[in-house]
């Protein structure tokens, strides 16, 4: 593995000038460092000319390139910094369906203007994954836009760092033309004032200042005033409210410290304000958030079902999986594209077998640390990238929400943790590919728990990157039977504490 480089003098450019202003352009170039890419450099050009004709894309034009130096010597108003740099090496041992998979959702961002062609592992870590740098989503997006059509709304559940808030604000955009949509991070308000001073701003426009001092008297008129602005009265575009971090929120009602009974009462009459404010303005509502709202409302609340008001009764619980992939190879392929790391089919392999994107932010951050590295000059071999990950296992903190749940699950239910940890350790000894059955990884709950090991198989399915498919489960991500394996063997072969 190797940092692209992007000062080869000669290339190929494929470039795209709008008709009505040249100086608006975005291109790629295919960088060559010998006879040996002019074929693979042929493959990428009919593929490429193939896509451009088969979606009607025009204002592409090919240039060849003797000297990167004399960029502008193409046409003037070329904009170097709008050049995307790939070496042909990266592509060479593709076949032409393989190319073309990975080219053509490039070439209409190209004409787009997009400035991100591929996802980046340093451009997907930190804030949430938007547009491009949302990986392996597609399928979940469909099923739940599909849903809000049906007139339903939604309790997204996964784990933290799992894209939850990124699904959320990919449905902002890609719904926005059958919907009047509205996301709101709940985590950032304390009180109901605040949440319908800032949804009045969204609505109206109005200062900040003045909203706070109009809630401060009378927030639900506010809020429902606001609701009623956003909905404008356009039955063909229905309004959804996307809102992130509800249970922090409503953490935020009440001090933690105050006596159960006492804590109930506040959440109950926001969450009856609420249901009734969206169910009167015909709104329909996706929330999300790190903290699970059942396991909140239940476990710290106390709160049974039937005591909830009708909104929040009627929630389609939608967990969300690990992300999957048409191909491992290709995505992965994509994000190295995106990143600027160059490996051979031996390195590709190692990455996917071993920093799947199962666990995207987890991978990410791993191919990100490579990167740096390889920023610093020389090659990287198959057992120096071992050395990085066993590096990158032993101090992540990628993975410490699942400890947390844990340990958040014994305080509920005690000895629970214990039996929990064994299901996992079972299933992370088991075959890889294959895993365990249902039965084999239910019984050490059934064991321990046997009223809820039921229950309790389904949260760990929710809460940890675990497939189940039939009567088979195991780990959807390889990089966290790893992890999990390490803590093992750290631990003398004992659970993680």
């Amino acid at each position: 593995m190797r940092w692209r480089d992007e000062t080869l003098p000669t290339g190929r450019l494929l470039a795209h000038f709008a008709s009505d202003d040249r100086s608006r352009n975005r291109s790629l170039l295919f960088l060559v460092t010998g006879a040996a890419d002019i074929e693979p450099l042929t493959k990428i050009e009919e593929v490429c000319q193939a896509v451009i004709s088969e979606l009607r894309l025009t204002e592409f034009e090919w240039h060849a390139v003797p000297d990167q130096g004399l960029l502008t010597s193409i046409d003037p108003n070329l904009a170097p910094a709008k050049v995307t740099r790939l070496e042909v090496a990266e592509l060479g041992e593709l076949t032409m369906e393989e190319l073309d998979e990975l080219l053509r959702p490039v070439l209409p961002r190209i004409a787009l203007g997009e400035p991100e062609l591929f996802p980046s592992a340093g451009g997907a870590v930190g804030a949430p994954a938007e547009g491009i740098q949302l990986l392996g989503r597609e399928r979940e997006l469909a099923e739940i836009a599909h849903r809000v059509d049906e007139g339903q709304s939604m309790l997204l559940v996964a784990p933290r760092r799992s894209g939850k808030t990124s699904v959320l604000r990919c449905l902002e955009n890609q719904l926005r033309d059958r919907y009047r949509t509205a996301y709101l991070d709940l985590e950032r308000f304390l009180s109901p004032e605040d949440l319908a001073s800032r949804l009045w701003v969204l609505a109206s426009g109005e200062r900040i200042r003045v909203a706070q001092q109009r809630a401060a008297s009378a927030w639900r008129p506010l809020f429902s005033d606001a609701l009623r602005l956003l909905a404008g009265g356009d039955p063909s575009r229905p309004l959804l409210l996307l809102l992130d971090e509800l249970v922090f929120f409503l953490r935020n009602l009440v001090p933690a410290e105050k006596k159960s009974g006492d804590r109930r009462q506040p959440v109950l009459d926001f969450l009856r304000d609420l249901s009734d404010l969206c169910l009167g303005a015909d709104a329909r509502v996706v929330i999300a958030g790190s903290l699970e709202l059942t396991e909140y409302l239940e476990y710290e609340l106390g709160l049974e079902r039937d005591d909830l008001p009708p909104m929040l009764r009627s929630l389609v619980h939608f967990p969300l999986p690990p992300p999957t992939f048409r191909s491992g190879q290709l995505e992965m392929r994509r994000v190295l594209l995106g990143t600027g790391l160059v490996v051979d089919p031996l390195e590709l392999e190692w990455l996917v077998a071993n920093a799947d994107l199962a666990s995207p932010f987890a991978a990410l951050r791993f191919l990100d640390q490579l990167a740096a590295r390889a920023r610093m000059g020389g090659a990287l071999s198959i057992g120096e990238l071992e050395a990085e990950l066993d590096s990158f296992l032993s101090t992540t903190e990628a993975f410490q929400d699942s400890v947390q749940r844990l340990v958040d699950k014994a305080r509920r239910l005690p000895g629970a943790k214990a039996a929990l940890e064994e299901a996992l350790d079972g299933l992370a000894a088991a075959p890889e590919e294959s895993g365990l059955t249902a039965e084999a990884f239910r019984e050490p709950l059934s064991r321990s728990r046997p009223a809820e090991a039921d229950r309790l198989l389904t949260w760990l399915i929710e809460n940890f990157p675990i497939r189940r498919e039939g009567d088979q489960i195991a780990f959807a991500s390889r990089l966290f039977r790893r992890w999990w394996r390490r803590q093992l063997a750290d631990d003398g072969q004992e659970a993680v504490q």
